[in-house]
């Protein structure tokens, strides 16, 4: 111990010494990995009943529909690790609390601050890792997953995404209903056509498109043309038409958030610019895939602000799961209304996406500053 002239202890100042460091971190590790554990199961039966009547039909234990929900594994690993953190130092400086060790570490002249600076390196990791696996490894098992569910499952020959799409080419507006990935193939075309002043020349429709490698070759495609010379608008059977764009111009244009990384994402936004178009909910989606990760840090700041304090013994473990379920519910609500909010337009696309962890780390800071020292 740092003992003074006047042989008094300092209480405030010391570092947490390597072994104190290490029971901390192993403390932490052993509950935030049963919390991780113990969240991605629910998560797992909560879409094994949601899709339970189509397992069913499609055959519970056939490799298709295992595959399916281990596919899930790593979006659901991802999502849940901010609230694990949270979890996972609750309970862990709560067991740490019944066991009179973290009494005596602050005992012995270690600050909060010296408590808390192992684990909020190790939720910085934990953020790079999230971010990590939201970039390489949960895009392509996202996507695998729904053409599982929807190709194989649903015995679809499609993927049937029910949201039009839209997408601007050099001189047509095109507007596709679903696109297989597999097949190259799209599905509920409707095409406008604009005359060099942007007036509507003519507008097409198609039952399907298919990519041969070159070019789209369209089934069904009809025309209704709106420059006939004798003023007859009534739509006809069109001998051909070629669509100037390429797959890779509508395989983002109809995935979700999740299925795509965040280089690909940039690209399909710079894409809409180009063509004058409003990137809309993009920008949310792409500062979220920032802002995410880094709830990992807030989330550990917000238990340790509140874990630190003095709290009867026996209280301690059953507080920090009745703090850690409403503070990581509330966080989920609150990116829930905030995104909402940067995709319709009322607010911007960066503060949607950071206003939360803003919100939450003030309210972690509030809480450790005015928190006490035993």
């Amino acid at each position: 111990m740092d003992v003074g002239a006047s042989g008094g202890v300092r209480k405030h100042g010391r570092r947490l010494p390597p072994t104190a460091a290490w029971l901390v971190v192993r403390m932490f590790g052993e509950t935030f990995l049963g919390a991780l554990l113990t969240f991605i199961v629910l998560d797992l039966l909560a879409s094994f009943i949601d899709k339970f009547d189509d397992l069913v039909s499609y055959g519970l234990f056939k490799p298709a529909g295992m595959e399916y929900l281990i596919l899930k594994l790593p979006l659901m690993t991802t999502q849940l690790i901010p609230v694990a953190c949270l979890a996972g130092v609750l309970l862990g400086m709560a067991m740490l609390n019944r066991n009179g060790e973290l009494l005596a570490l602050q005992g012995l002249g270690i600050s909060r601050w010296g408590i808390a600076f192992p684990l909020l390196l190790i939720s910085v990791l934990l953020s790079a890792v999230t971010f990590g696996l939201n970039e390489t490894v949960v895009p392509g098992a996202t996507r695998q997953s729904k053409y599982l569910l929807d190709g194989v499952i649903h015995h679809q020959a499609q993927f049937n995404y029910m949201a039009q799409n839209w997408l601007r080419t050099r001189d047509c507006f095109v507007g596709v209903k679903s696109y297989d990935t597999v097949h190259q193939r799209l599905l509920g075309l409707r095409i406008f056509q604009l005359g060099p002043d942007y007036t509507i020349r003519a507008i097409y429709s198609a039952e399907s498109a298919d990519w041969n490698g070159r070019q789209w070759i369209f089934a069904g495609l009809k025309v209704l043309n709106l420059k006939h010379p004798k003023g007859e608008l009534k739509q006809k059977p069109a001998p051909r038409f070629h669509l100037d764009a390429k797959p890779g111009d509508f395989s983002f244009a109809l995935l979700t958030p999740e299925e795509f990384s965040l280089s690909e994402l940039d690209k399909y936004i710079a894409k809409l610019r180009r063509n004058g178009l409003d990137p809309g909910s993009y920008l949310v989606d792409r500062d979220v895939k920032f802002a995410l990760p880094l709830s990992c840090l807030v989330m550990m700041f917000c238990g340790l602000a509140l874990s630190l304090d003095p709290v009867p013994r026996s209280s301690g473990a059953g507080r920090g799961f009745i703090l850690g379920l409403g503070l990581g519910v509330s966080y989920w609500i609150t990116l829930g209304f905030t995104i909402s909010f940067g995709r319709s337009g009322i607010m911007p696309a960066w503060l949607a996406a950071w206003l939360p962890n803003l919100l939450f780390a003030l309210l972690g800071t509030a809480l450790f500053l005015t928190g006490e020292e035993r």
